[in-house]
């Protein structure tokens, strides 16, 4: 879905409303959709802990390095100081715009999955020799959510802002494929179910795209 976004963001510049909320509307039921096979139907459980005991018991030494390193540097306060750089660049810039836009996408999206997993209150993966230890509650992923909306927020400025026509093709597909490994090193490191980190990108693109229609309209 996030590169959907992107896809959405590049074609066309500026982007449709339209076609921002329908892809808000399409990435939240389809995070919905994951809820309620999970949580209603019990139709994940199978498959999302055979997944997670498979990548704890098929670990490697380097790849386990990579993944920690991707998931430290994309947990909640490497994420906000990263987005903070980025807002006050945007206030000496006079961006009022797109500061906004970072605001409400970046530290609006971590707040709305804090609430998110208070709701569900989904239990983290159980492993038996654990990478990371958290007591927070697994579903969805904030790592999932940070990742898609700040990735999500750099590549829709980017190709707003670069006339060079690779960049605008290539970095928004970096930026989703940024966001794609850092999901998949929380379901490696056993911090997450797959079914966590999959309603996580959902949501994040669900809430990315709401934000960019919204402040569309407002304009």
């Amino acid at each position: 879905m996030l590169a959907a976004f992107c896809t959405i963001e590049r074609v066309k510049v500026p982007a449709s409303p339209r076609a921002r909320w329908s892809l808000a509307l399409s990435s939240f039921f389809a995070a919905l959709l994951v809820a309620l096979a999970l949580f209603e139907l019990e139709a994940v459980p199978q498959w999302d802990h055979a997944i997670s005991r498979w990548f704890a018991a098929n670990r490697s030494g380097a790849l386990t390095e990579a993944m920690l390193f991707m998931s430290r540097w994309h947990s909640t306060l490497p994420v906000l100081v990263a987005a903070a750089a980025i807002g006050a660049w945007l206030v000496v810039r006079r961006e009022r715009l797109w500061l906004l836009r970072l605001v409400a996408a970046v530290p609006g999206g971590m707040v709305l999955n804090v609430g998110l997993k208070n709701i569900f209150q989904r239990a983290r993966p159980v492993m038996e020799e654990p990478l990371v230890h958290l007591t927070t509650y697994s579903f969805p992923s904030g790592h999932a959510v940070a990742s898609t909306v700040f990735w999500g927020w750099v590549a829709a400025y980017v190709v707003t802002h670069v006339e060079v026509a690779w960049v605008r093709s290539v970095v928004p597909f970096a930026c989703a494929a940024m966001a794609i490994t850092v999901m998949f090193s929380r379901v490696y490191l056993g911090a997450h179910f797959p079914a966590d980190v999959i309603a996580g990108g959902f949501v994040g693109t669900a809430w990315l795209a709401a934000v960019f229609a919204v402040s569309a309209s407002r304009r």
